[in-house]
């Protein structure tokens, strides 16, 4: 599923992985 979330929105993981931006 995470994946999935990468083509969906990859800043929404990359905003949790690393922060704002």
């Amino acid at each position: 599923m995470q994946a999935q979330q990468l083509l969906a929105s990859p800043r929404s993981w990359d905003i949790n992985s690393t922060g704002p931006d």
